[in-house]
């Protein structure tokens, strides 16, 4: 299961991310960026102590790859999970295991998915709505901020 956010292309994603700044102290636990040409950047998100590196840390190497790569389209797909602290307020019953928002973008489609881990539980819908209604408030936000 999972939820989708579409965007019109690129920028649109670029925006979002700028503009969503809570997901910028997020933990990575995807970042590839490549070209259609086959040049794939794929950066090892741990971090010491085994942590993951923050998306503040990586989220320039976007745009960067973008320019370096002739402003050529990209495939953009990052992984990012939401905070434990943050999860288990979604969450206190401990239904799910982690929550993710996945940003991806290529030639001909772009958009933001909602997804979930499961921990073998039964699953109960409500936290996950409230994951969905969280990012989709953020979503919203951002678009009241890019059309006024």
């Amino acid at each position: 299961m999972g939820h989708k956010i579409y965007l019109e292309n690129y920028s649109a994603l670029l925006s979002f991310i700028d503009y969503a700044t809570d997901i910028h102290v997020w933990p990575v636990h995807k970042f590839t960026l490549s070209t259609l040409e086959g040049v794939t950047m794929n950066i090892d998100t741990h971090a010491a102590g085994g942590t993951r590196q923050r998306f503040v840390e990586l989220k320039d190497y976007i745009n960067t790859y973008y320019v370096n790569n002739g402003e050529k389209s990209i495939i953009v797909d990052v992984k990012l999970a939401c905070p434990e602290e943050q999860r288990t307020s979604i969450d206190p019953n401990g239904y799910y295991q982690q929550f993710f928002l996945n940003l991806y973008s290529s030639i001909s489609i772009t958009y933001l998915n909602l997804a979930y881990a499961e921990n073998g539980r039964e699953l109960v819908e409500a936290p996950y709505l409230s994951w969905c209604a969280y990012i989709n408030t953020i979503y919203r936000k951002w678009r009241l901020y890019v059309e006024s």
